[in-house]
């Protein structure tokens, strides 16, 4: 019999908040990429090395919130993550290339410490602990035999090394009814992501721009950070936060349900975000001028990813068509793409505007949803933290 996760006292939350903190290099690293290099290969370079980063993040963060503990092996496991992600991060910018070993090492590593962590827990779920822990290591192998490979053929491996980890979910759901999640708990460590996404958005629009800030440039910034904080609003607006992560109170699919939800899913949302970051930058970089091609690229397409996806989610969870967004949401991206190929007449702060009011009108219909639909099911999903939603 399968044991429930209920052990909220094990936790070490400011180790988890350390862990965190390595990713706002990770995450500015990547946008650093888009930003000097913007283009479609430079595009599909960050998607791809996006995987990994997330992948890594999201292995330990489900590790944890699956089997907390405090004790001191475990802080010295995640710290040894923390530390093989810096590494990557740093290896980032010349990623395929001369630091192909030092990322590779990196990403090895954490999914070893993984592994290592499923081992210790083995008698919870000896069948699913054994899967996990097999499946990473020899994930981690293959990225190890990589180093000594030629860059073609290392491409390839690292690709279906990603593919196998993207992949053991999925085989573990069919093996077996998925080992449940703390529904407390994982809302709040996916929320510190997306905030650490936007954070680093918004610093790195800010320290691209040249002092004095000319008012052109004042007014592309105010639109970035509205753009911003409407994401925000459609991300944690409350009535969407419950309608998102209510099923995994649900024991019995809670494991399933939060893999598609939080790992598969909040990729592409959370990739769209780093986008709008980016193509914000450019976009303040010319704020005299007409709108970049690339900057209007990013942002249509980063917002357009986030709308698809929060369809998406609808969809998986089976929201009702009274509190769904899904139409509303595709006219809207509709209009990015119009706005994409007609809009290269228009100013940097016209076309910013278009994207704000864009957002305006997806946080106005997230409101008034609530209010028509009325109270969501009671059901508290994230942790006790001070800046849980209840």
């Amino acid at each position: 019999m399968m044991a429930r996760v209920s052990r909220p006292e094990q936790r070490n939350p400011g180790l988890e908040l350390f862990f965190d903190l390595v990713f706002v290099l990770c995450v500015a690293q990547l946008a650093d990429v888009l930003h000097e290099g913007p283009s479609w290969r430079t595009a599909a370079r960050v998607v791809l090395l996006f995987v990994p980063v997330w992948w890594t993040w999201t292995g330990v963060t489900f590790a944890l919130n699956r089997f907390p503990s405090d004790d001191n092996i475990t802080t010295v496991l995640l710290l040894l993550a923390a530390g093989a992600s810096g590494l990557m991060a740093l290896a980032v910018p010349e990623v395929p290339g001369a630091s192909d070993t030092w990322f590779a090492a990196g990403y090895l590593t954490v999914r070893l410490v993984i592994a290592v962590i499923y081992v210790r827990v083995r008698e919870e779920d000896q069948r699913l602990t054994a899967f996990y822990a097999t499946g990473f290591t020899l994930t981690a192998a293959a990225w190890f035999v990589s180093i000594f490979l030629p860059e073609s053929i290392k491409m390839i491996v690292w690709i279906m090394a990603m593919i196998v980890d993207i992949l053991i979910p999925a085989v573990a759901d069919r093996l077996q009814r998925m080992l449940p999640v703390d529904e407390r708990h994982l809302p709040d460590r996916f929320a510190a992501f997306a905030i650490i996404v936007l954070g680093e958005a918004a610093v790195n629009t800010v320290s691209v721009v040249d002092r004095p800030l000319q008012p052109s440039t004042s007014v592309v910034l105010a639109e970035g950070f509205v753009i911003a904080a409407l994401l925000w609003w459609g991300f944690f607006d409350r009535h969407a936060w419950r309608l998102r992560y209510r099923m995994l109170a649900d024991q019995d699919n809670s494991g399933r349900i939060a893999f598609i939800i939080c790992a598969y899913l909040h990729f592409p949302l959370v990739l769209g975000v780093i986008f709008v970051g980016a193509g914000t930058q450019l976009a303040a970089e010319h704020a005299d001028g007409y709108a970049p091609g690339s900057a209007a690229a990013m942002i249509a397409g980063g917002i357009g990813a986030y709308l698809l996806t929060l369809n998406a989610m609808g969809w998986v969870l089976r929201v009702p068509r009274s509190r769904s967004l899904a139409t509303p949401r595709a006219v809207l991206m509709s209009g990015l793409v119009a706005l994409l190929l007609f809009g290269h007449g228009l100013k940097t702060p016209t076309w910013l505007l278009a994207c704000v009011g864009a957002l305006v009108v997806h946080s106005g219909l997230n409101i008034s949803r609530a209010r028509k639909a009325g109270p969501t099911p009671a059901v508290r999903v994230v942790s006790d933290t001070p800046n849980g939603l209840d």
